[in-house]
């Protein structure tokens, strides 16, 4: 796996620097071999490098060049081909990218059609090419709708949902920030939540000159700055920001959309180049450098620059005096050459550094713990072959609570359990998990940081990796470093349950974990349960920053505790004096196991104190125990008619139940509207069990089968059926036979 990504983004690196040498070469004459350093620039600019971990964003960078040569072919040549099949490529490749690529379309169309133009502008000629322009954005766009909608319906309940409260208008970054982010800036804080403009020095320094030329027309200078200005302030404003990140905030990965405006800046710095190569005005470029240099200085301000940023400042001084001589016939290989040694030391210097905030572990280490892990999960299956879901409470750093940034590591070891992230995340999912007392993290991931007995028992979590004993769970297998748990109380993925008229639970705010689960379990057996009870005789102090709960003593006793707070900073959480755990990410709104059933959890029986430092005025917890008798019964009861699963694969789901007495067969699948379900054969109805999937049953043996096909699939197909013909009719077909026309009439 890692050759193969290494090798993947070798290749996209590589398609980066073919299209965009592609567009360079057929957009700017008179560039020729200094097209490599243009296509070299934007290839290793500093989004390209930041996203090596987010290899499935390269791929509109890659799309961009073409989407701009097919704007450029649409003004000035009238050929739309080119601009129809890029947009499309676009949004099917990543739609979330397609969106911000279609935005830049709009804008680069402004900028090619002032410049077919003389940056005059005239009505008459202004509305048949934005109409044109405008018809072929449309159509491209429905011609994705196959993929676009199904995706866009399954985001509905979650991500795809709009929050206008990321409109709110606000400043994130000060102008000077945007300015400075053209320098490389490798501070890892600033690569999650800062600007990410730098494309090289050597761009700082022509787009500066492009824009002090004599030769460059003042009409040209004032729109094209205009428009540069507003790509920089972009990331300034909140509400700018938020609409340019398919309007949602993102909470790392700042100006995801920068690649747009990066190319637009190499546009700039390109004919910044080209007007220098023309006039060989050695004084300006002289003037400009002074003026770089000063203007940096004054915006300097209350924030330092840094050691990188300094390098850059270097390098626009080693720029300029290479770019100060004669661009002739006799010397221009050799000044190619010196730039291009300079941009590989300058690309090295820089790659090396993110290399050393984003890659914290070889591929050697990598492949001996994945195959490890993958060794011991296929001796886990052979153990048990009807294993559905488990969890692992550590990954190849440590704790996830610890350390979350490989948090999506269940995922590509195929681990179906609660621990994921997610961008796309499901609303129905974090509300079942949310509600289980599970910790999420401003949505797009679900941490499994304490085992829940209960909760893991619901969801048929059965097996558990785990360097600690867990709450419950009984030792079967030590292996080296952590060991291998089950849960005596795990139900099957389908189980059948009362029958309810009205299975919705009412829930106040309220109603904590420990309340929502009593309530659920009690309408799925039928009848009054208290898994949980509350623990009474807790008392909490506040001294200082330090907030201390003093338990009773229950030795012996499986204890949760759940923590709620508006504070959401991480906070340290002591137990009888000592460290115990992190509520980390947000602050822990998840439940925490006290790990009170361990011999030597409370040796003197003299209760427990708990301590929260730094600790917000609005923090509070409750205690519950866990009853584990009540639990025994609800399980025994909700596993006497389990569904027998004998398919498992993909979009499809079968298995076979035999229903002693009438009732819902409850599916602990997130409720989805894209499933077809079939019972004998025969389609029937399901419903929303509190956040799964029920299907009501009559006695006897049913066979059931569930098929999933995405909402939305069959009308955004036929929508992109329509689009495609259109085009093809409206702007292929008809301007042929027009074009045979007028040749038969001359």
């Amino acid at each position: 796996m890692p050759l193969f990504i290494t090798l993947m983004t070798i290749l996209k690196y590589g398609l980066i620097g073919l299209t965009s040498s592609i567009y360079f070469l057929k957009r700017f004459k008179g560039l020729g071999a200094y097209t490599i350093i243009f296509s070299l620039l934007y290839a290793m600019s500093e989004y390209v490098l930041l996203n090596m971990r987010n290899v499935m964003w390269m791929d509109a960078v890659i799309v961009l060049p073409l989407v701009f040569l097919g704007v450029y072919q649409l003004v000035n040549q009238h050929r739309t081909l080119l601009l129809y099949g890029s947009l499309f490529l676009a949004v099917v490749i990543n739609w979330y990218s397609g969106y911000m690529v279609c935005l830049m379309a709009f804008c680069y169309f402004l900028f090619e059609y002032f410049s077919w133009a003389n940056h005059r502008f005239k009505l008459r000629t202004f509305l048949p090419k934005i109409s044109r322009f405008i018809a072929i954005g449309i159509l491209s766009v429905l011609s994705t709708f196959f993929l676009f909608v199904p995706n866009l319906l399954s985001l509905a309940t979650g991500k795809g949902s709009i929050d206008v409260n990321d409109f709110n208008f606000e400043i994130r970054h000060t102008a000077a920030a945007s300015f400075k982010a053209l320098l490389p800036n490798t501070e890892f804080e600033f690569i999650n939540t800062g600007i990410i403009f730098y494309a090289g020095s050597l761009m700082v320094i022509l787009m500066a000159y492009y824009f002090m030329s004599h030769s460059v027309p003042l009409k040209e200078k004032l729109f094209n700055g205009a428009l540069t200005i507003f790509f920089l302030l972009v990331p300034t404003f909140s509400t700018t920001d938020t609409i340019w990140t398919t309007l949602k905030h993102a909470y790392s990965y700042g100006t995801r959309y920068s690649f747009c405006f990066v190319l637009y800046f190499l546009v700039i710095s390109v004919k910044g180049f080209l007007a220098y190569k023309a006039d060989q005005n050695r004084r300006l470029l002289g003037k400009t450098l002074l003026v770089v240099l000063a203007f940096y200085l004054i915006i300097e301000g209350a924030s330092p620059y840094s050691k990188m940023n300094y390098i850059g400042f270097l390098m626009i001084i080693l720029y300029t005096i290479v770019l100060g001589w004669n661009i002739n016939r006799q010397k221009s290989q050799l000044v190619l050459m010196v730039l291009l040694g300079l941009l590989s030391i300058e690309s090295l210097k820089v790659t090396s550094s993110y290399f050393h905030f984003l890659y914290f572990i070889s591929n050697a280490e990598f492949e001996t713990y994945t195959q490890k892990t993958t060794a011991e999960l296929e001796h886990l299956k052979q153990i048990d072959p009807s294993v559905y879901r488990f969890e692992r409470m550590f990954n190849r750093t440590g704790a996830y609570r610890e350390n979350k940034v490989v948090n999506g590591e269940a995922l590509s070891l195929q681990i179906p359990g609660v621990q994921h992230y997610t961008s796309t995340y499901d609303g129905i999912t974090n509300e079942i998990t949310d509600r289980l007392g599970y910790n999420i993290s401003d949505n797009i991931e679900i941490n499994y940081n304490d085992s829940i007995l209960p909760s893991d028992a619901l969801l048929g979590i059965k097996y558990l990796y785990a360097k600690e004993q867990q709450s419950g769970y009984k030792l079967i297998k030590a292996y080296d470093g952590y060991d291998l748990y089950e849960n005596p109380y795990a139900l099957p993925l389908g189980f059948m349950v009362a029958p309810a008229n009205d299975t919705s639970l009412e829930i106040s705010k309220e109603d904590n974990a420990f309340v929502y689960q009593n309530k659920l379990f009690s309408t799925l057996v039928g009848r009054e349960f208290e898994v949980f009870e509350p623990v009474t005789g807790v008392s909490d102090q506040k001294n200082g920053s330090t907030m201390t709960f003093d338990l009773p003593s229950l030795a012996g006793e499986v204890l949760y505790a759940q923590f709620t707070s508006a504070d959401r900073s991480e906070k340290q959480l002591l137990k009888n004096g000592e460290v115990f755990r992190k509520l980390s990410g947000v602050f822990s709104e998840g439940v925490v196991d006290l790990k009170n059933d361990h011999a030597d959890s409370n040796p003197d029986q003299s209760g427990i104190k708990l301590a929260v430092e730094k600790a917000p005025e609005d923090l509070k917890m409750v205690v519950y125990k866990l009853n584990s008798d009540v639990l025994k019964e609800v399980a025994a009861d909700l596993n006497d008619q389990p569904l027998e699963v004998s398919q498992r694969e993909n979009n499809v789901f079968a298995g076979s139940i035999d229903v002693i007495k009438a009732g819902q067969l409850l599916i602990t699948l997130p409720y989805d509207d894209g499933w077809q379900v079939k019972v004998n054969g025969e389609a029937v109805a399901y419903h929303n069990h509190n956040g799964f999937m029920a299907i009501d049953l009559a006695s006897g043996t049913q066979k059931i089968h569930l098929v999933y096909y995405p909402k939305g699939l069959v009308v955004g197909s036929i929508v992109s059926v329509l689009a495609v013909t259109t085009y093809v009719v409206v702007f292929v077909f008809l301007p042929k036979r027009r074009e045979v026309r007028k040749n038969k009439a001359l």
